[in-house]
């Protein structure tokens, strides 16, 4: 038990030793280029700061540098180096911040001798006034119900004052047939561009257009127009030929026939003939049909063309798809369903 306790002793003895040398003659060294850095607020920046450790005495060992407590809005790449006293390298910052102010950075110097030692620098966001733009004055638009519409919205943004910046633009409408092309713009004022809207509105009243604008600086910015749609009894424009095109897509199938008509896809028209009649050319025969607005139906005219008959049929449309049920009697004895896309 005796040689037990003083080998512990002697151990012990020796680590107490150890620690105290170790403790009382640590790697010392010095720290460059710990500056504040300052930029501008709104503006992506990119900053370096080339550090590094000079050896200056005690036990020459691995160190490591690290960067810490970032603010939002800043990275850093890499975010630690190591290396044996003396060494540099680059650390690369990455600034977008919105918000002004100082805000600090701890910068750590990690050894087995020395320990942990904190340097800090700040980042300094100085503000900036945000955007001011003028926006041109979009007119109001009167559109008949059932109308297709097609209308570049023009949009011209003027520098005023301010951090310049991108402007977002995006169009929206309370009006759910209306579609834009493209969904949203960007560019730095000064500068010009248009966003096109298109559709049959079915339904009167009076409804709000937006291109609304958003930056940094300045947040969201209004721009709208009112649409008025007024009544219409007449909906066959509706279904008439756009400006990108005046034909469907045509697709057939019969319930007891299968021909060539039945077998791809082909192209046709829909031609206005009159207050809510049209003309539609299946693959069989030209057929006519009367629109019934309020319903969105359409019934079709009992017909005969080169020996094949149709005898009636019913149907629905919208602005981009029209499907009619009918049977065909004569060199064709079949019911059909024929779909019309755009």
């Amino acid at each position: 038990m005796r040689k037990i306790i003083t080998l512990t002793l002697v151990l012990a003895t020796l680590f107490a030793v150890s620690c105290s040398t170790k403790q009382a003659n640590p790697m010392q060294y010095s720290i460059s280029n710990i500056v504040d850095v300052t930029i501008k607020q709104y503006q992506d920046t990119t900053f370096y700061m080339a550090t590094g450790l000079e050896y200056l005495a005690g036990p020459q060992e691995t160190a490591t540098i690290s960067i810490g407590d970032l603010p939002a809005g800043l990275t850093v790449s890499p975010t630690s180096i190591s290396g044996t006293p003396s060494f540099a390298n680059l650390f690369t910052f990455h600034a977008a911040t919105s918000v002004s102010g100082s805000f600090p950075v701890t910068v750590s110097v990690t050894s087995a001798s020395s320990g942990t030692q904190n340097f800090t620098f700040n980042v300094i966001v100085t503000p900036v006034n945000p955007l001011v733009y003028n926006l041109n004055t979009l007119p109001n638009l009167t559109i008949p119900q059932y109308t297709f519409t097609m209308v570049d919205l023009p949009i011209n943004a003027t520098y005023v004052s301010g951090h310049n910046e991108d402007v977002t633009f995006t169009p929206s409408s309370t009006l759910s047939s209306f579609a834009f092309t493209p969904y949203s713009v960007i560019g730095q004022p000064p500068f010009s561009t248009f966003v096109t809207m298109r559709g049959a509105p079915m339904t009167p009243g009076t409804y709000t257009v937006s291109l609304n604008g958003h930056s940094q600086s300045s947040g969201a910015q209004p721009h709208s127009f009112s649409v008025n749609v007024t009544p219409s009894s007449d909906c066959a424009p509706e279904l008439r030929p756009k400006p990108t095109t005046d034909l469907w897509v045509c697709t057939t199938s019969c319930t007891s026939y299968t021909g060539p008509e039945t077998t791809n896809a082909s192209l046709r028209s829909i031609t206005v003939l009159s207050t809510n009649n049209v003309k539609m050319a299946v693959p069989f025969m030209d057929m006519r049909g009367v629109l019934n607005c309020s319903a969105q139906t359409l019934s079709i005219t009992p017909s005969t063309y080169s020996g094949l008959s149709v005898s009636g049929g019913t149907g629905t449309f919208s602005p981009d798809i029209v499907v009619i049920n009918y049977t065909l009697s004569g060199s064709i004895n079949s019911g059909c369903t024929t779909t019309f896309t755009r």
